[in-house]
């Protein structure tokens, strides 16, 4: 019997592994839905009925990305297109940047053929990344979809999990996912904070350093806080490649600047934020990134935080007082 059990658990376990891009797809639907029950449940106890307080607050969530994006479409298009006058000026301070290290011919032309190589790689990457724009756009509107629908049906789901156990047991699963609800919501918390707080951080920057397209810069540091890892990096790219647009140094400080931001953001924003929104502690928070990244990249990193939190109410709320309890007077503590 024992053999069987764990068989199945395998075959199980293999069965999530082969369908994890829907497995992952299905978790941020539950971590999305969390995130909004609360205002949800706000509107039901003030006299909306259920359905209909779902409909408006996801319709709000609509409004507000929609309106978002108008506000911030005009802006940041026009900074974009302006960036093509700045050209001149970039490869001017390039060219002093490589009299200034005396670059002989052989390392330029080492140099070129290695930017090249860059250039062409990277025309791949966008070339893949526009394939996959589609197959983006239809993840993004199942985790929508799903969302709503995790969230019509909690209610009856809910109830016929906590049947599942036995009478005395209920509380204590009715408290576990309740808690669980909560920490989920709080990453999505935590994940809007860090990246506002970055992206009007970034917004300081950019314009006390003097750098062209100010906007357009913070609105991507503040998109890539969605990537964990190495998310803080990657938006800090463009801003430090503008750096040549001043001069052939000035990248330096440009990054030196960013590396402030990502210190700040790696080792208090984040931490503190995740563990108040969250419950989790700053060595956990890292520990979930890494496992998530490894697991399954940029998406398996971006569900670790809210997974781990799950996990730990767990451990914390039953395997470790049955381990206590399983534990005879005489024990060591």
């Amino acid at each position: 019997m024992a053999g069987l059990a764990i068989l199945g658990a395998v075959a199980l376990a293999l069965l999530l592994w082969n369908l994890l891009h829907v497995v992952l797809l299905v978790i941020t639907a539950i971590i999305l839905a969390e995130g909004v029950r609360g205002p949800v449940n706000a509107l039901n106890r003030r006299g909306v009925p259920f359905a209909l307080a779902i409909a408006l607050v996801y319709l709000a969530i609509v409004v507000a990305v929609l309106g978002l994006v108008t506000l911030l479409a005009g802006p940041t298009v026009s900074q974009l297109t302006s960036l093509t006058s700045y050209e001149p000026a970039i490869a001017a301070n390039l060219n002093r940047l490589l009299d200034t290290v005396q670059v002989s011919s052989e390392q330029l032309t080492s140099l070129a053929t290695t930017l090249l190589g860059a250039a062409g790689g990277l025309v791949g990457n966008v070339i893949r990344i526009g394939s996959g724009l589609v197959g983006l756009v239809g993840d993004l509107l199942t985790v929508f979809v799903l969302s709503i629908t995790w969230m019509a049906a909690t209610r009856d789901l809910k109830g016929f999990v906590v049947g599942l156990f036995s009478v005395r047991r209920r509380a204590l699963v009715n408290e576990l996912i309740a808690e669980t609800g909560r920490s989920l919501a709080g990453y999505v918390r935590g994940v809007t904070i860090n990246m506002v707080a970055i992206g009007c951080l970034a917004l300081l920057a950019c314009w006390l350093l003097r750098l062209p397209a100010p906007l357009l810069l913070a609105v991507f540091a503040g998109l890539c806080e969605l990537i964990p890892l190495l998310g803080p990096f990657l938006g800090a790219v463009p801003a430090v490649l503008l750096g040549f647009t001043i001069g052939p140094l000035y990248p330096l400080v440009v990054a030196a600047a960013f590396l402030v931001l990502q210190q700040l953001e790696s080792n208090v924003l984040t931490p503190i934020v995740m563990r108040r929104e969250v419950g989790l502690r700053p060595f956990v928070v890292i520990l979930a990134l890494l496992v998530g990244a490894g697991l399954a990249g940029v998406w398996g990193a971006l569900v670790a935080v809210p997974i781990g939190s799950a996990i730990q109410i767990v451990v914390v709320r039953v395997v470790a007082p049955a381990i206590r309890a399983r534990q005879t007077p005489d024990s060591p503590a």
